[in-house]
């Protein structure tokens, strides 16, 4: 296995996924798996691509947190993806997306979560990890379904 995807339906315009999808701050109110998105030294201006994140995740099953600085590929309309990179880009590199697709004239949305994994690595790591990584993914686009559809 060297992808890892996770989709879900969302009764709300892809407008409004993505926007809940970008509120970083509000993280911690709705996410166990993403618990923190931060750019680092944004200012507040837009996240472009070359810009760092710092992102902490908690694992199912996980009492601590593991932290990654991914660089950004996209941030577009459809589409916000990032690539992490650990040691080395031959030892193990993760390219991750979140893709936003307009169902149903664009009232409904359909995400579609993926990672695809490199590196000398990979195997072992996807052998450890891939399957809490699958229920993270699907922890994650569940509870964006939950919060984007109530707002």
């Amino acid at each position: 296995m060297s992808k890892i995807t996770a989709s879900i339906d969302i009764n709300a315009s892809p407008e409004k996924v993505r926007q809940t999808f970008l509120d970083f701050a509000k993280y911690p109110d709705w996410s166990s798996f993403i618990t923190s998105v931060k750019p680092r030294d944004q200012h507040g201006q837009p996240i472009n691509p070359g810009d760092v994140l710092e992102i902490s995740l908690l694992m199912p099953g996980s009492s601590s947190a593991t932290v990654m600085k991914p660089t950004v590929l996209e941030n577009l309309e459809s589409k916000f993806s990032w690539k992490g990179v650990l040691g080395f880009g031959f030892v193990f590199t993760g390219a991750h997306s979140f893709n936003f697709i307009a169902v149903e004239a664009g009232t409904k949305t359909k995400v579609v979560q993926e990672e695809h994994f490199s590196g000398f690595l990979r195997a072992p790591l996807l052998w450890a990890l891939g399957a809490k990584t699958e229920e993270g993914f699907n922890s994650f686009n569940q509870a964006l379904k939950v919060r984007a559809e109530s707002l």
